[in-house]
């Protein structure tokens, strides 16, 4: 009966450790499925942020480069507005510095004509009177003798 007993008793203690050691490997299953879940969840978070960051910096970049290359456009095209600018300057300068020219020289060339045409006319009047005091003074001698 004792032994029954003791042999029960073993039994029962082994069935108990054998529920208890059970217990334990079950509750260690759960806790490395925590802890691996716990690890994949933050490995995808710290994905999500560095994916996150990649985009975020990609879209700073790109808007830096656009950014960049409308000033460095508008740069051209208002060294191009300038220089178009200054070109028509130049072009305006001479048009007007030779049309300037050639109004001076018209009327240079006017004065020269209009004092030309003074002198001549100033010498056929001279010679017109001095041809008529002449004549004038032939017909006079002419009449002194024929007295």
């Amino acid at each position: 009966m004792r032994e029954r007993s003791e042999r029960e008793r073993s039994e029962r203690e082994r069935s108990e450790k054998e529920v208890r050691e059970k217990e334990v490997r079950e509750k260690e299953v759960r806790e490395r499925e925590v802890r691996e879940r716990e690890v994949r969840e933050r490995e995808v978070r710290e994905r999500e942020v560095r994916e996150r960051e990649v985009r975020e910096r990609e879209v700073r970049e790109r808007s830096e480069r656009e950014r960049s290359e409308r000033e460095r456009s508008e740069r051209e095209r208002s060294e191009r507005e300038r220089e178009r600018r200054e070109r028509e300057r130049r072009e305006r300068s001479v048009r007007e510095r030779s049309e300037r020219e050639v109004r001076e020289r018209e009327v240079r060339e006017r004065s020269e004509r209009e004092r030309s045409e003074r002198e001549r006319s100033e010498r056929e009047r001279s010679e017109r009177e001095r041809s008529e005091r002449e004549r004038s003074e032939r017909e006079r001698e002419v009449r002194e003798r024929e007295k």
